[in-house]
C-alpha cells in the first residue's frame, strides 16, 4: 500500500544557501504552506511528485495527472484527453531528453514528450501489464517500470521483462532504484531485498532479517547508499554494512513506504 497525502505540503527553507534541514529545528519551526481542495487541489490524494526541468511540480494523484506551476493546479485530462481522466497516476518521472513518463493503473505507461504529443506504451510496445507501480531511470539513460507481470527494462524501443524465469521471487514488484555504482535494486513485499546481476535476480546478502523482508519503498542516493524503507524501519546499506533507524533514532514511525 502507498502512502497517501492528504494535502500538497510544501517545506520552503528561509535560509539563503541551505541544503539540508537543520536536525535541530522541528518542522515545524520551517516556513511551510498547504494546498488542499480549497487552495485549486481537485484531487488531494497524492501518490507522487516529481518537478521538471522547467519548473513545474506533476502530481500523480486518485484520478489524474496534475499540473501545478506554483499559483495554479492543472488536471491533465483537461488538456490531453482520456489517458488521465480518472486513472490513478502511482508514478511520474522525466528522463534526460525531457520526456516525462506517466504510470498508471489501467492505462499503463504513457510519455509526454517536450512537444506535447501524448504516446502510450501498452501491451502493444512490449509491456506485459497496464497497471504501474514504480518508474526509475539509470546513468545509461534506460527506464525501469515495476508492474504486476514483471520488471521491465526499456532501452529506446528495446524492451526486457524480468520475472520468476530471472530469479525474481514475484513478478510484482514495489520498487526500483539504480545506484552509482551501476548496480540495479528491487524490493519486493515479503520477499525482501534483490540486486540484479548478469540480468538475475540475487537475494541481497547479508539477507534482512524477516522482520524487514517487506521493502516499499527504495532510494539510491549520490555517495552510494541504499535506502530501503521496510513496515519496521528504514535501512541503509553503505560499503557492505547494513543500518536499521527506528523511532529510537528520531523517525516519526517505523512504517517507510
Amino acid at each position: 500500500m502507498k502512502f497517501r497525502f492528504s494535502a500538497l505540503a510544501l517545506f520552503l527553507l528561509t535560509a539563503a544557501g541551505a541544503l539540508a534541514l537543520d536536525p535541530a529545528r522541528m518542522l515545524t519551526q520551517y516556513s511551510h504552506r498547504t494546498w488542499g481542495i480549497e487552495q485549486g487541489l481537485a484531487q488531494p490524494t497524492i501518490y507522487s511528485i516529481s518537478q521538471t526541468h522547467n519548473g513545474y511540480l506533476w502530481l500523480g494523484t486518485q484520478d489524474s495527472l496534475i499540473r501545478f506551476d506554483g499559483i495554479r493546479f492543472r488536471a491533465m485530462d483537461e488538456v490531453l484527453g482520456s489517458p488521465f481522466d480518472h486513472r490513478l497516476v502511482h508514478a511520474v518521472l522525466e528522463d534526460g531528453r525531457g520526456n516525462l513518463w506517466i504510470g498508471t493503473v489501467g492505462s499503463g505507461l504513457i510519455r509526454l514528450a517536450a512537444d506535447g504529443s501524448v504516446t502510450p506504451f501498452g501491451k502493444a510496445r512490449g509491456m506485459p501489464s497496464e497497471n504501474i507501480t514504480c518508474l526509475a531511470s539509470d546513468s545509461r539513460g534506460a527506464l525501469w517500470v515495476c508492474t504486476e507481470e514483471g520488471l521491465v527494462r526499456r532501452d529506446n524501443e528495446h524492451v526486457r521483462v524480468f520475472t520468476t524465469a530471472d530469479g525474481m521471487p514475484g513478478n510484482h514488484p514495489d520498487s526500483f532504484c539504480a545506484a552509482a555504482d551501476g548496480t540495479d535494486w528491487v524490493a519486493f513485499s515479503g520477499y525482501g531485498l534483490y540486486r540484479l546481476e548478469a540480468d538475475r535476480a540475487k537475494l541481497f546478502a547479508p539477507a534482512l532479517p524477516s522482520n524487514l523482508k517487506t521493502v516499499r519503498a527504495l532510494s539510491c542516493a549520490r555517495d552510494g547508499s541504499v535506502w530501503a524503507g521496510t513496515e519496521n524501519g528504514l535501512v541503509r546499506i553503505r560499503d557492505g554494512a547494513t543500518t536499521l533507524f527506528t523511532t529510537t533514532n528520531g523517525l516519526a514511525d517505523n512504517w517507510i513506504s
